[in-house]
């Protein structure tokens, strides 16, 4: 293990990295989240800063966690398939606008329609391979459903909305991708994508999915199962489910020096470059953030940020790119909490300890004056709730408090909570005035910025009329009870 300690540290340009509370933040996430290891890699400018790993890798077989064991990258891996499509386009062998049909002519359901743009933005209309369709229900985790059966079933399914109309996330989009990387290259994704896309910027050792099985060293991963108050080990990402979504497997560090590479290295096409931070809009005019290069694009306390968390059976990651100050933060661990961006706390929390900026004022939780004005069901009023995609933001969010103390959860239907709630509710620290931040008691408290919460305006009785979450602001009005 390698890690950048006092005088050089100091002398960085950024300059600020209190191993101390890096480490307390770390221990902290794993504590409270029953995570074995926790991988993290820190780059500014070139230059290594941090490149540490804590905990044990693979609890059965006692396998420290280091710098140089492998993780399942999860859904990061769309950058890496993103990036294998814009190659494709420079060189003119796709195009945006090419629809799915002219590639894979056997796609002739709803899906055959979608286009490159669509399906890179995540704006093409495709249901989730994972769990919005039905034919596939059961058989991607058993191992039943192989690439030919998945890909058809994509293609068949109803869309969830017209496709280029708006945003859902979803991995159908990036599995498409992958069965038209092999139709016009004529080789395995895999492989194209290894040998063509990867290898030229000589950052390391990346494997997708049975391949990476073969790592010397490879974190197993594990989920905490809440009734038992135990760890189960889960079983490897199989290839066919996962596939151009979400397959590579790497280090922390090999992920954090292709992460760069893309944005500075001299090895990458500058036409390749100024698409993959390209963004686009619906039909609707509506700036969509997900980026060419699959990834978001954000605002971090005013600092520009590209970012994406991935996530597999019993592993999570984060990773980071805040151009202005060319700095790349990368978080691997082998324990998903399926709690949305889980890593990310922990990447958000170094950032903001290497660039000076202040953490939310309370773990768990600020007390705030008349908590009551706030208190309710409000429901989200962008999209009708009849064309809701799996995927989508939830129909409501509902706000409670326990004393002087505000709290929130994400509901899925107008049922009575606690039964509709998808996570239980979360208490909130001030930010600023009337906006929040999540602060999960337990994990370290730095919010996502899609965990920002603003209240505004006023009825005639003074409770708030909005709540807009997130960055792009989601807006949700407030329902009056009866």
């Amino acid at each position: 293990m390698a890690v950048c300690w006092s005088s050089w540290c100091d002398a960085a340009p950024l300059g600020n990295l209190d191993m101390g509370r890096i480490e307390a933040v770390v221990k902290d996430y794993m504590e409270h989240t029953h995570t074995p290891a926790v991988s993290v890699y820190v780059d500014q400018g070139g230059a290594p800063l941090l490149v540490h790993a804590w905990g044990v890798a693979d609890v059965e077989h006692n396998l420290p966690a280091s710098a140089d064991v492998a993780f399942e990258m999860g859904s990061i891996s769309k950058s890496i398939t993103a990036h294998a499509v814009l190659q494709l386009l420079v060189s003119g062998r796709l195009a945006l606008t090419g629809k799915v049909i002219e590639y894979l002519s056997n796609c002739t359901g709803p899906a055959g329609n979608a286009t490159i743009e669509q399906l890179l933005t995540h704006t093409a209309g495709l249901p989730d391979l994972m769990y919005a369709i039905p034919s596939l229900d059961g058989r991607l985790e058993s191992g039943k459903a192989g690439a030919p059966e998945i890909g058809a079933a994509i293609c068949a399914a109803p869309l969830s909305f017209a496709s280029g109309s708006r945003y859902s996330y979803s991995n159908s989009n990036y599995y498409l991708l992958g069965l038209i990387i092999e139709k016009v290259t004529g080789r395995s994704y895999s492989d194209f994508v290894e040998h063509d896309v990867i290898e030229p910027l000589h950052v390391g050792d990346f494997r997708c999915g049975q391949e990476a099985q073969s790592f010397p060293q490879r974190a197993a991963g594990y989920r905490f199962q809440e009734g038992k108050l135990e760890l189960e080990r889960t079983k490897w990402m199989d290839a066919a489910p996962s596939f151009s979504a979400g397959c590579w497997v790497t280090t922390a560090s090999a992920l954090g020096r292709y992460r760069r590479a893309v944005f500075k290295s001299i090895l990458v096409d500058q036409r390749v470059r100024d698409l993959f931070t390209t963004t686009t809009q619906t039909s609707n005019g509506a700036t969509n953030d997900y980026v060419l290069g699959g990834m978001d694009r954000g605002q971090f306390n005013g600092l520009r940020v590209y970012k994406h968390a991935g996530g597999s059976w019993g592993q999570a990651s984060y990773n980071a790119y805040f151009p202005e100050r060319d700095l790349t933060i990368v978080v691997m661990t082998n324990e998903n909490p399926h709690v949305l961006s889980a890593a990310g706390y922990v990447e958000r929390a170094i950032a903001r300890i290497i660039l000076g900026i202040r953490f939310p004022t309370a773990v768990g939780g600020t007390p705030v004056h008349s908590p009551a004005r706030f208190v309710g069901r409000y429901l989200r009023v962008d999209v009708p709730l009849v064309q809701r995609a799996a995927g989508d933001p939830p129909r409501y969010q509902l706000v409670t408090h326990q004393g002087q103390q505000l709290a929130i959860a994400s509901v899925d239907t107008d049922q009575a909570p606690p039964a509709s709630m998808s996570m239980p509710p979360m208490p909130l620290a001030v930010e600023k005035g009337e906006t929040f931040a999540s602060a999960p008691s337990g994990l370290a408290p730095e919010p996502e910025e899609d965990h920002l919460y603003r209240f505004s305006g006023r009825d005639s009785k003074g409770h708030a009329l909005n709540l807009y979450v997130g960055e792009t602001g989601t807006r949700y009005s407030y329902v009056p009870s009866h």
